[in-house]
């Protein structure tokens, strides 16, 4: 990559922690269907960005152009087996409940990017904030099913009255390394929430200065904030941190795009690393194998799509215009391809559509094409439930590519 990294280099970001993989400088080229990974860990790659809509805090976050960046930047009680989804503990140690009502959360030891400690009070101090109305967090709403929800929100749409409660009533700390989570109805599957951006900690000093918190976040996750601008954001490897598996480059940098086809554009062209989402032009008649003939891959994904009308449109006022009519349904079908579409940029470097969703991994190999038979392994994190409501799950696990495995 530019005299960077050797061989393909892969970034998955989401919703998404992000952990990078690329082939590091050195080391002789694998042959197809061995098990030897090509290079060592390090350097650097250039991956698609966009301007985030809020400030990058956790509880704030929930579209894209945020989460490429709060999600590698932060960990959280869990994250999801890259075979199945399943929630595997991360900061947690346990999460244990004998009613599905009352879980007891113990911790691991893990730091915070200004080498403070994660402690059971980061957690609930981050959650109450989220969750508290005035505050006008836009993932309040994962804390519903928690008790005293609705006392923390506000008793009128414009928030001008103070709600009754200020911290939600179901969390309680009980030492650095436990709190628990009473919930109002029994929640089977509250484990399973618990990697979404909205349960991430908070560390003390985001409530000492909030907006210096703004200006440059501070997470547990693989990587750390080194720096941003209008162009782009640049993480680097985040050398305490406390999980598992560990980031296989040393920078990232996410390149700020105001539409896909420049960055298409770029892959082409060899000045970007990744890109995960093709334009739709080029998906006409699959035009994008042509510019990418042995660099893009195709996998099956879990999405969820609708189609909501506008609350600001003076026309939707009418209901009977908002009736969905049998006739007028056929123009408001959803259409939801399963199959995602991702490529390789010049070099041996990888472009496509939410590859984070795409691949299905398993530990230590996935399907996939890579140019002259080089390998890659490393750690992809994998968001496969981004935009539905209360689970979102994201994939971390060990990655391999060979000539071998690719599809046709």
């Amino acid at each position: 990559m530019r005299g960077r990294t050797r061989g393909m280099a892969l970034a998955a970001i989401t919703s998404i922690a992000l952990v990078a993989t690329a082939c590091g400088g050195g080391g002789s080229d694998p042959q197809p269907g061995s098990s030897q990974a090509g290079g060592q860990s390090g350097g650097e790659i250039t991956v698609y960005g966009c301007t985030p809509k809020n400030p990058l805090v956790p509880g704030d976050t929930n579209e894209a152009c945020g989460s490429y960046i709060v999600v590698p930047i932060t960990a959280k009680l869990i994250r999801y087996d890259v075979e199945n989804a399943s929630p595997i503990n991360d900061i947690a140690e346990s999460i244990e409940t004998k009613d599905n009502k009352l879980f007891t959360v113990k911790l691991k030891p893990y730091k915070f990017h200004d080498g403070t400690e994660v402690k059971a009070k980061n957690f609930v101090d981050a959650w109450n904030y989220t969750a508290y109305g005035p505050n006008g967090q836009a993932n309040s709403y994962f804390f519903g099913p928690v008790t005293g929800y609705a006392d923390t929100q506000c008793p009128d749409a414009d928030c001008k009255q103070t709600p009754k409660a200020k911290t939600l009533a179901g969390l309680k700390v009980v030492d650095d390394k436990t709190f628990t989570i009473k919930t109002a109805e029994p929640v089977s599957n509250l484990p399973v929430r618990l990697g979404y951006n909205a349960f991430a900690p908070l560390p003390d000093s985001f409530f000492a200065d909030p907006k210096a918190y703004e200006e440059k976040p501070i997470g547990a996750g693989p990587f750390k904030l080194e720096s941003k601008t209008n162009t782009e954001f640049v993480l680097t490897k985040f050398a305490d941190y406390g999980g598992d598996p560990k980031p296989s480059v040393d920078k990232v940098t996410l390149r700020i795009y105001q539409d896909s086809p420049a960055a298409y554009a770029d892959i082409v062209a060899n000045n970007l690393d990744y890109l995960d989402t093709i334009p739709p032009d080029q998906l006409v008649g699959e035009a994008f194998k042509d510019d990418l003939p042995d660099r893009w891959l195709q996998r099956e994904s879990g999405r969820f799509t609708n189609v909501t009308f506008s609350p600001w449109d003076p026309q939707m006022k009418n209901v009977e215009l908002r009736k969905s009519q049998p006739d007028r349904r056929q123009g408001l079908q959803r259409h939801s391809d399963p199959r995602h579409r991702l490529g390789v940029s010049g070099g041996g470097r990888l472009q496509g559509r939410r590859l984070w969703r795409c691949l299905q991994l398993r530990r230590g190999q996935s399907q996939g094409c890579l140019r002259r038979g080089r390998r890659l392994q490393g750690h992809v994190d994998d968001d496969l439930q981004r935009r539905q409501r209360h689970q979102q799950g994201l994939l971390r696990g060990d990655l391999q590519l060979d000539q071998e495995r690719c599809g046709s």
